[in-house]
């Protein structure tokens, strides 16, 4: 996007994302992941966020946007990795009800998103990363079960949503036990 939502632009209205992952986009200014206002109702559940730039000198909320009159609710997700000059996560007020996340925190990932070897974001050779979890991350584990949405039985790669009795944090399940300590 030129300016703004590299991912996601939401205006108004009500918008829910689950189970996703939003990386890889970019905007000048506001929101490379999601850019959320006009009082728009965005709810973010077990997702995750990572990898996106708002890559202009005034950029704000790498991973998601969110102005004062929108609501955003996160909930059981990861948004980490982004890059802005300002907030480069989050820019914006978290409705109450929001968490438990990995907001701003190393998830462990696979492989972590960069902007490849020119060391700018939005080029041609940034790197997604590999976003599925490892064993010690601290999302395994972590998430709260009552919040998984109805029907939502499995996770971004078709396995089941919850394993070792509780819902991890972002949108993949991580499908095993995790190392101890």
């Amino acid at each position: 996007a030129e300016n703004q939502g590299g991912g996601i632009y939401g205006s108004s209205g009500t918008l829910t994302v689950a189970n996703t992952t939003i990386s890889g986009n970019s905007a000048s200014y506001y929101g490379g992941g999601i850019f959320n206002s006009n009082s728009a109702a965005l709810s973010v559940t077990s997702s995750t966020i990572a990898g996106n730039s708002a890559n202009g000198p005034d950029g704000r909320g790498g991973g998601i946007f969110n102005d004062s009159s929108g609501t955003l609710t996160v909930t059981n997700s990861i948004v980490a990795w982004n890059q802005a000059s300002s907030d480069p996560n989050i820019d914006g007020p978290l409705a109450l009800g929001s968490g438990p996340n990995l907001i701003g925190v190393d998830p462990v990932f696979v492989r972590s998103p960069g902007p490849g070897a020119d060391g700018t974001w939005a080029t041609a050779d940034d790197d997604r990363g590999d976003l599925h979890l490892t064993d010690r991350s601290p999302a395994v584990n972590s998430g709260d079960n009552a919040s998984l949405p109805a029907g939502l039985a499995g996770d971004l790669d078709g396995n089941p949503r919850i394993f070792g009795g509780r819902i991890d944090i972002g949108a993949y399940e991580y499908q095993a036990d995790p190392l101890p300590g």
